[in-house]
């Protein structure tokens, strides 16, 4: 009598495929997340390393100067302080009082609103907000820190040299 071949999986095989799969998933899990978190940290620093270089050309396009700064909870105006987590702005500061100008219909301010960051992420800057002058450059060296607040975060740094430059 010839012997017919089965198809199919048996109980063993599919115990052993299931015991493998999760396995691989609970490894995978906390490494997707470290990752979403790296992403989001690496999205606000690459949001705010853009609005600075943007504050930098629009102060040389315009030859007069632009800041940046802690957005207030009163719309459109700078709040003091370092914690920039709340979202930032940058608007036009032709009379160098550090303050966003009036807006107006030929002369919108602020030209950029950047909304809050995620909670799980911190922002410090400095106090005062930082000026671009008519030929890109600011007054002086200022740093701008992103770090998640969880277990082992690493902190991302964003400098604005004295000439403009901004590094990170």
């Amino acid at each position: 009598m010839a012997r017919r071949h089965m198809r199919g999986l048996n109980l063993v095989e599919v115990v052993v495929t299931l015991a493998v799969a999760s396995i691989l998933t609970a490894s995978a899990v906390p490494t997707f997340a470290e990752m979403m978190r790296r992403a989001r940290t690496n999205s606000v620093v690459a949001d705010l390393r853009s609005d600075l270089l943007f504050a930098r050309s629009e102060a040389a396009k315009r030859n007069q100067g632009v800041i940046a700064c802690a957005a207030s909870v009163t719309a459109g105006t700078c709040a003091g302080g370092t914690d920039w987590a709340g979202g930032w702005l940058v608007c036009t500061d032709a009379n160098n009082d550090l303050a966003c100008d009036p807006s107006s219909d030929l002369a919108p301010n602020p030209l950029r609103v950047h909304p809050a960051i995620p909670g799980t992420l911190t922002l410090t800057a400095p106090a005062n907000p930082i000026r671009f002058n008519g030929t890109g450059e600011s007054a002086a060296v200022s740093a701008f820190t992103v770090k998640g607040t969880w277990t082992g975060a690493t902190a991302r740094t964003i400098r604005v040299e004295p000439s403009g430059l901004v590094r990170g």
